[in-house]
């Protein structure tokens, strides 16, 4: 009886082995797709810096003509 327990705990041991490595691929397979997400969401954030970086730049542009307009503006002698 002695050598049909340990078989059993053979057997056991190998299917809390099978069960560890499924849940590690799943993880795994996981943590994959959450890489690719990040690296989508990664290529937009700099997408997002760079227009954004635009938009700054316009406004410095916006405000310097809008800053040279008032001093021409007071500097007439209308």
């Amino acid at each position: 009886m002695n050598g049909m327990s340990n078989f059993m705990k053979y057997i056991i041991s190998d299917i809390n082995c099978n069960e560890l490595m499924n849940k590690n691929n799943e993880l795994m397979n996981k943590n994959n797709e959450l890489m690719n997400k990040n690296k989508i969401l990664e290529e937009d954030k700099e997408t997002l810096k760079y227009k954004l970086k635009g938009i700054q730049n316009s406004q410095n542009d916006i405000y310097k003509n809008y800053t040279d307009l008032i001093i021409k503006i007071s500097r007439c002698k209308c």
